[in-house]
């Protein structure tokens, strides 16, 4: 069976791309070619770790149980076009191709500790030399959900407060 990502797949996907975003990445110097299991790793574990969200990309206990199920196929677009079943948070979304439920996600936050001090220069900085005000930039939870759709999940910081 022919891999997902090896090079010459790679280049002729990258080929259709824009020549600025061709130039912008690494891909056609690479070598190597990545089975289902790294893409799967590069993808969902990887992109999870990266921001630090560890109840995602895995299947360990604790975890969201975001997950979809494919049956195999050597035509991996075929296989990847319509997956048997996919399940988000755990519960069954779509069984046998087809969508059995919606599932609103939910935005990943973190609120790091910062000195609210800074707020009043700040303040005084946007009144001085910008036409709008400081509270424009602000951002409520409420207003980044405010669709209705979704949650707010405000994720841990590592150890001693950092990102």
């Amino acid at each position: 069976i022919k891999l997902l990502m090896d090079k010459s797949f790679r280049n002729d996907m990258l080929s259709t791309l824009h020549p600025e975003a061709q130039n912008a990445t690494h891909l056609a110097s690479l070598d190597r070619e990545y089975s289902l299991y790294d893409i799967a790793i590069m993808t969902r574990a990887g992109a999870a770790k990266l921001v630090g969200l560890a109840d995602r990309g895995h299947l360990g206990v604790g975890a969201a149980a975001d997950i979809t199920v494919y049956t195999d196929h050597a035509d991996r677009e075929k296989m990847f076009t319509s997956p048997d079943y996919v399940f988000k948070d755990g519960n069954i979304v779509v069984k046998n191709g087809e969508l059995v439920k919606v599932i609103w996600g939910t935005t990943h936050v973190v609120k790091p500790e910062y000195d609210k001090g800074i707020e009043k220069p700040l303040k005084e900085y946007f009144d001085k030399y910008h036409t709008m005000t400081m509270g424009n930039f602000k951002i409520s939870d409420d207003e980044i959900v405010d669709d209705g759709r979704g949650s707010l999940t405000v994720q841990p910081l590592k150890k001693g407060g950092k990102l």
